[in-house]
């Protein structure tokens, strides 16, 4: 059994998980998740033309994709670890969007596409919300709906909230006020 120790989360696995795997995942999540919400607070209440700041903006926002390619991919890596009905198949689920994220945030940036490139990132960021929230969901659910259960159940949850915020995000994106999204 693997316990997470910032939750509490509990995942039953074949063998425990490789160090090096574990601590890619867990660090460059870490960084990631941290700088998506600088990256969002420079944007929010630093907004300016000034030359610099859209440099760094342009810094960040590469470690940041390499950050989630590199989280991502451990992650996948350990999904034949977990003994949950599936788990393999469900870790393409839980990497792909973000691997998505990463390719498409790069090609919008490269292209100019400021709208959609906008939406990404809002979806990343979402992204950034909903693990720490099914994180902690899964471990309220654990003791009472069983391991495996209580993990798919936390992590449903928290699919379900982000997913009713980004298809608000979505209406505004396609109504041609991503401008307002958040």
């Amino acid at each position: 059994e693997h316990t997470a120790r910032d939750t509490g989360l509990r995942m039953l696995v074949h063998t425990p998980f490789p160090p090096l795997l574990l601590g890619l995942h867990t660090y460059f999540a870490a960084l990631l998740f941290t700088l998506v919400f600088v990256q969002k607070h420079f944007l929010l209440y630093n907004v300016s033309a000034v030359r610099p700041s859209w440099r760094w903006h342009r810094w960040r926002g590469y470690v940041i994709l390499v950050s989630a390619v590199v989280m991502a991919a451990a992650g996948y890596l350990m999904g034949p670890y977990p003994t949950f009905g599936g788990f393999a198949t469900f870790s393409i689920f839980f990497a792909l969007p973000w691997l998505l994220w990463s390719g498409s945030l790069w090609w919008t940036a490269r292209t100019g596409r400021v709208g959609l490139h906008r939406l990404l990132g809002n979806m990343m960021l979402k992204g950034c919300v909903a693990v720490p929230l099914s994180r902690m969901l899964t471990a309220l659910l654990q003791p009472t709906w069983g391991v495996g259960p209580g993990y798919y159940g936390g992590i449903s949850l928290a699919s379900g909230v982000i997913l009713v915020w980004q298809l608000a995000d979505l209406r505004q994106f396609l109504a041609g006020t991503s401008e307002k999204a958040s």
